[in-house]
């Protein structure tokens, strides 16, 4: 079992790459920050929280929890899923 620095060190990790996917999800889309938040219904600066990897205390919930289940979180194009379901 992870010790708990180190399940902090694998969330850290793990908000980082959300992080990412998000941030390139969205260039990918051609869209703004300010258009993401719009359509979120967040402030520009919670999307800019985000996509720098500082994790709310939301996100760092759901890392933590996912941890405890032995998963991962993904970004997964709606394209690439069936009936909301990952292919």
């Amino acid at each position: 079992m992870p010790t708990p620095r180190r399940r902090e060190s694998d969330r850290a990790a793990a908000a980082s790459s959300v992080a990412r996917e998000i941030y390139e999800r969205r260039l990918a889309l051609g869209l703004t920050q300010q258009e993401v938040a719009d359509l979120a219904g967040l402030a520009r600066s919670s999307l800019q929280s985000l996509e720098s990897g500082r994790a709310s205390s939301r996100l760092g919930s759901l890392l933590a929890v996912a941890d405890v289940l032995g998963c991962t979180i993904a970004l997964i194009p709606r394209s690439e899923t069936m009936g909301g379901h990952a292919l």
